[in-house]
């Protein structure tokens, strides 16, 4: 039977379940709400509160015929369990619940899901009488002695007698053993779930008056409400050993191994398809939820977990009662929903899954008994990020009352029955698991006259990459994180609490604000990320152009060589002077300041010259690839409205239908032009060059870098690897990349010398090998591809004038760099990274003496650069959280040509910084706790091949 849950009603439902949950059950007798609790709860004052003043509304609800609270159990009522035959040899089936454990167990051993209770017992203690009491336990609860067996690959229960149990008695530890490390090591031990007790019992012996019990039972035949069972039935029958007196415990009427059989032949057939109807339609392709990580994660799934715990202040859990009572609500449902919008900002995905446990013990017959009846059910909500906290968290009430009354499916049929892929790496359905606890698990206890006291150990499993468990205290909330340490650092964890307690006062405070305005960043935080990431204010001469900088070179090193190609060597004179003439031609053809220059040529020292007389005339220049199609080339040159093109004449068969002005640089001379300086203003603010990328459009779009921009990047460059007069760099990239812009431009303002590589030279390693050896070579740029083949074709040896190399355009893989320093090991090698819309690069790292094991970074922010990671709702995202990268500064362009409304799309205002423009990448990164920036990827399906901007949508 299915129930509409209205929102007349749920709270009431809600207030039910969760008082069943508590051990408080609720029923009408003689037309009267009645209340029955068990043994041990104690009624809080808010608990009461909520009953009378709903007192009627319940009344109602359980007279009312579709939200009959006993309908929510009718199937466990019209089917009682009762014992089976014990004189049957058939085989006791596992539950669904342990059969998935036994599976686990045989696959990769399950340490990860013992139970334990320590204890100190101070006082006299009889340990043969502690022995006995064990046995007496064992024998009241089959599930304890119970042993799994297998049967042509089916596992079974056996029942084994108590007899042969024996309490392990250590009465004194080794000198070099203390009683924590002896802790951990029992609580370890692996259990052979084919032979051992399911309850194991040690007594350390400390002295005559104190000894430390350390209790540890498997979770195939126990669960969290298991544990005060076992305790509080094992003071009862030490009590009655030592005192000879009855024995005050109620017969069980039925034993785990009945549960088992009952189960598997009632959750069968048709009753099992309807309640699986619910959750196929819950859960069917629930997402994987992506948690960033610190490290990659494991093939198989490691259960090697560790625990952090914090505190929510009183005032704060005071707020979130009166938000909590205000929705008709638990305050389960309510940090449940706090959780889910932590989980979307350290992820950025709306669809979120989370696991919960559930007693699952709504029959009678199974209250007091010791076994493994506790069922996961997972909680699916989608969040949107313009709703208020109220309306998410009446969304998630909705979806725990729907599932509270489908609870009794067992979470492993549910996984089959949607045929989850399965992933060793993680848990099916969900990754993250939240837990809500009113009181704690073992309350006080006494063996004769001695007293009993928890003793706090150490935990070092984990079953979920994170589980959080909140437990409210008399004025706080206390939580506990248990995460899987082969993912997570301590510090990374500690950030994530501090981020949750963040949200719960931002809620307690603003819970009609939107969820992509609560805060979850602490005020240093933010600080630290827009403040101390960014620090990178560094003077530079900012009132200079290349140009004006590059005039200071010729007059004080106008004889030493500037550029070398093949046989052809430039003095910065001659280079001055040539460059001049390509000037002054272009300013005769009527182009002004600003206007955009296309250049056509293959890598000669004919090219350089037509880029840098392009530059001295005012204008941009625009490099084509002599590759590309007519197509291609026309559409450019139409974009930037080119009056003149510079071109040689091997390549002027592109140009015979394009009516523009050219002018082939091979035949300079022959056009009788003056060398004199043109007479050209040329301010900072101008544009120097503009390249054309890939567009997601499919149309490449031309990208405007100014002067003032580009010079940033030359003179944070040159301090960053330390380019002198003295160094010699090789100029390899094709020039419709934008790394060739500073190997063209560089020795503009160092005044070093730039050997130019032939046309196609870039891609023959042993071409670079002999060039960097006869020229001396002290700086080369490599994508990392192309750096890999370098590496297994040259001889070392040949290169050794290498004193830096420069790595961008692609992920950079760690094994390359551990190669690159194995092979050359007195070269320093950098990783870059930026974008064209941002004058070349943005951020740097110096890798050699940085080893990184995960992921090679992409550096710190360059000179007068700022970068902001940020998720979809532009809030800035913490360490360790992927999000978009802005970049702001002044090597932001000025945008693209002829694409007024992409520009705007992606050039916006800085959220962060008043009159900061800032370039949105569309690629995904995070910060790293140094202020390094780790790259991930994409936002959109834009992939980079050998340094190529290319849309998938391009490729046919």
């Amino acid at each position: 039977m299915t129930y509409n849950i209205t929102d007349k009603n749920s709270d009431i439902l809600g207030l039910l379940l969760e008082a069943k949950e508590q051990g408080i059950t609720l029923f009408l007798e003689d037309g009267r709400v009645r209340l029955k609790v068990k043994e041990g709860v104690e009624l809080s004052d808010d608990f009461l509160k909520q009953l009378k003043e709903k007192k009627e509304r319940i009344q109602q609800f359980l007279e009312s015929e579709v939200g009959q609270y006993q309908d929510i159990r009718t199937s466990y009522i019209k089917n009682e369990i009762k014992p089976y035959d014990r004189n049957s040899n058939a085989k006791i089936p596992l539950s669904y619940a342990q059969e998935r454990l036994w599976f686990i167990d045989k696959l990769q051993g399950s340490i990860a899901y013992h139970i334990s209770g320590v204890m100190r017992i101070k006082g006299k203690l009889d340990i043969q009488l502690l022995n006995e009491a064990l046995k007496l336990l064992i024998n009241r609860h089959e599930a304890l002695r119970t042993v799994f067996r297998d049967d042509d690959g089916i596992g079974y229960q056996h029942v084994m007698k108590s007899d042969d149990f024996q309490l392990t008695h250590v009465t004194k530890l080794s000198e070099n053993t203390n009683i924590a490390d002896f802790i951990d090591k029992t609580t370890s031990q692996a259990f052979d779930l084919a032979n051992d007790y399911m309850l194991r019992a040690t007594i350390v012996q400390e002295n005559e008056e104190s000894h430390v019990m350390i209790l540890v039972l498997h979770h195939i035949a126990s669960d969290g409400w298991s544990l005060p069972i076992v305790i509080s039935e094992l003071e009862t029958y030490y009590q009655h050993l030592r005192d000879k007196t009855p024995v005050n415990l109620p017969p069980l009427p039925i034993q785990y191994t009945d549960y088992s059989i009952w189960q598997r032949n009632y959750l069968s057939g048709t009753i099992l398809e309807e309640k699986l109807a619910y959750w196929k339609e819950k859960l069917q392709n629930a997402p994987v939820l992506n948690l960033p990580t610190d490290y990659v994660r494991p093939a198989v799934k490691s259960t090697e977990g560790a625990l952090h715990r914090f505190k929510i202040d009183a005032t704060t859990t005071a707020k979130l009662n009166k938000i909590t009572n205000t929705n008709g609500a638990t305050l389960f449902m309510t940090l449940l929903s706090a959780y889910k919008i932590l989980l979307y900002r350290y992820t950025q995905q709306t669809d979120i899954t989370v696991g919960t446990p559930i007693a699952n013990r709504e029959q009678e017959e199974i209250a007091g008994l010791v076994g493994f009846f506790i069922n996961t059910i997972v909680l699916r909500n989608q969040l949107n990020t313009n709703e208020d906290f109220n309306s998410l968290l009446q969304q998630v009430k909705q979806t725990c009352l729907s599932a509270y009354t489908h609870q009794d499916v067992p979470f492993e049929r549910i996984v089959d029955h949607l045929a989850v892929e399965r992933d060793q790496s993680r848990s099916p359905l969900f990754q993250t698991m939240f837990i809500f606890q009113n009181t704690e698990e073992i309350g006080e206890m006494n063996l004769g006259e001695s007293s009993v006291e928890t003793v706090a150990t150490t935990h070092t499993t984990a079953q979920f990459d994170l589980l959080f468990t909140a437990m409210e205290t008399a004025s706080e909330i206390a939580i506990h994180i248990e995460y899987v340490t082969a993912l997570f650092k301590e510090e990374t964890i500690a950030r994530i609490a501090k981020h949750f307690e963040n949200l719960l006062k931002s809620i307690a405070d603003h819970a009609d604000d939107s969820i992509s305005n609560l805060a979850m960043l602490h005020t240093d935080e933010k600080a630290q990320l827009l403040n101390d990431f960014n620090a990178t204010t560094v003077e530079y001469p900012q009132h200079e152009t290349i140009l004006s900088v590059f005039a200071k070179q010729v007059a004080e090193r106008g004889n030493a060589t500037a550029l070398v190609f093949e046989e052809e060597k430039l003095s910065y004179q001659q280079l001055d002077a040539r460059s001049n003439q390509v000037a002054n031609y272009i300013v005769s053809k009527g182009v002004k300041a600003n206007d955009f220059v296309p250049i056509c040529a293959e890598r000669s020292l004919e090219m350089y010259i037509g880029i840098l007389g392009i530059l001295k005339a005012g204008a941009a220049y625009v490099p084509i690839d002599t590759n590309n199609p007519v197509e291609r080339i026309e559409f450019i040159i139409n974009d930037i409205n080119a009056e003149v093109v510079l071109t040689s004449s091997t390549q002027s068969e592109l140009f015979n239908t394009i009516e523009k002005e050219i002018l082939h640089l091979d035949q300079l001379e022959a056009e009788q032009l003056s060398s004199e300086a043109v007479a050209v203003t040329i301010v900072p603010s101008q544009l120097a060059y503009a390249i054309y990328t890939s567009g997601t459009t499919g149309l490449p779009k031309g990208v405007k870098n100014t002067h003032s921009g580009l010079l940033n990047r030359l003179f944070w460059m040159r301090n960053d690897v330390n380019i002198t007069e003295k160094s010699v760099l090789l100029q390899k990239t094709p020039y419709v990349f934008d790394v060739s812009v500073w190997e063209l431009l560089m020795p503009l303002i160092t005044g070093c010398k730039l050997v130019i590589a032939k046309p196609e030279g870039h891609k023959d390693p042993v071409y670079l090998q002999n060039t960097i050896e006869k020229h001396q070579v002290s700086l080369v740029h490599f994508v990392p591809s192309m750096l890999a083949v370098f590496i297994e074709t040259v001889e070392a040896e040949k290169c050794s004038s290498l004193q830096n190399i420069i790595c961008s355009g692609e992920a950079l893989p760690v094994q390359l760099v551990k190669d690159f320093k194995a092979t050359f090991t007195n070269t320093s090698i950098h990783n870059y990274y930026g974008p064209t819309e941002a004058a070349i690069d943005v951020t740097a790292i110096n890798l050699t003496n940085n080893d990184y094991e995960v992921t090679i970074p992409i550096g710190k922010p360059v000179a007068n650069t700022n970068i902001y990671i940020v998720g979809d709702d532009m809030q800035l995202s913490p360490i360790g959280v992927s999000g978009e990268i802005l970049i702001g500064g002044i090597q932001v362009s000025e945008g693209y040509i002829n694409r007024e409304v992409l520009t705007k799309e992606k050039f916006i205002e800085s959220p962060f910084k008043t009159g900061e423009r800032v370039y949105k990448t569309g690629d995904i990164a995070r910060w790293l706790s140094d202020g390094n920036i780790a790259y991930i990827g994409r936002k959109d399906d834009q992939i980079k091949l050998r340094g190529y901007r290319i849309e998938l949508g391009e490729i046919t």
